[in-house]
């Protein structure tokens, strides 16, 4: 049986691997890497869900949405604006789950026991630190992963869409400017 692992944009032509031959070491590194986002250097939403898809009622949730990416990416490039992001999270994986859940994302589990205001606040700083904005908003789990994320995800939208209509929230195709991140809290 062969397994599609990418496409190689240089040679246009498909990698394939007979994954029969293959040991249970060499399948679950490839699985391991399948399952990282290289942009972020975090967690697919795929291997996410399966990992923490059941988490318990009352975990900590946080869910960032990644500001004005389009005006960013202007500015810094992709590969620039991903480096900040990769900053950012480099420094808070070690200890925590991070999960990219959409294109400008990320979903954080952080530890039992960890103090979500300063955490938040740590967050922030780290954004800022490395020229992001985002709306952030954070809750205890709703029983599930994904039904707390839709939960964030419909706030934050929310509030995005409240930023924009004041004027707040630059237009995507405006230049990129560094904002102040905007942290909404539920059940804290």
């Amino acid at each position: 049986m062969l397994l599609y692992l990418c496409r190689d944009s240089k040679a246009q032509k498909a990698t394939t691997m007979n994954y029969d031959n293959m040991s249970q070491a060499e399948l679950i590194a490839i699985i391991e890497i399948l399952s990282m986002d290289v942009s972020f250097g975090i967690m697919k939403k795929e291997r996410g869900i399966l990992d923490y898809g059941d988490i318990a009622d009352g975990t900590d949730v946080i869910f960032i949405d990644l500001g004005n990416v389009h005006a960013a990416n202007h500015k810094y490039t992709q590969d620039g604006y991903d480096s900040f992001v990769r900053n950012v999270t480099s420094k808070l994986k070690n200890e925590d789950t991070l999960i990219k859940f959409g294109g400008d994302e990320i979903v954080i589990i952080p530890r039992a026991g960890t103090r979500i205001v300063q955490y938040i606040a740590r967050i922030t700083t780290l954004l800022q630190e490395n020229n992001i904005y985002a709306v952030l908003a954070a809750t205890k789990s709703l029983g599930g992963l994904c039904d707390t994320v839709k939960y964030l995800d419909a706030i934050v939208s929310a509030e995005k869409l409240e930023l924009e209509l004041t004027g707040a929230k630059p237009h995507r195709d405006q230049p990129y400017q560094l904002l102040e991140s905007f942290v909404i809290m539920t059940d804290y």
